[in-house]
C-alpha cells in the first residue's frame, strides 16, 4: 500500500499503444491495489486497439 501526499489522482497513458488488453488489465489492477487514489486513463488507436485497452481498463477499475 502506498500512500502519495498530495497527489489524488493520476492519468495512465498508453500514447504509443504497446498495450494488449490483458497487460492493460492486469497493469490497472495492480495500481489500484497498491495505490488509494482516483486513477484514470488514456489509450490511443493507432493500431485499432483504444477500445479494447479502454474496455479492460474499465473492467480492472469495476473488479
Amino acid at each position: 500500500m502506498f500512500i502519495l501526499k498530495g497527489i489524488d489522482r493520476i492519468r495512465f497513458a498508453d500514447t504509443v499503444e504497446i498495450m494488449d488488453p490483458m497487460t492493460m488489465f492486469e497493469t490497472i489492477m495492480r495500481l489500484t491495489s497498491q495505490l488509494y487514489i482516483d486513477i484514470g486513463g488514456y489509450t490511443h488507436n493507432d493500431f485499432g486497439m483504444a477500445t479494447a485497452n479502454a474496455n479492460s481498463a474499465l473492467a480492472a477499475w469495476a473488479a
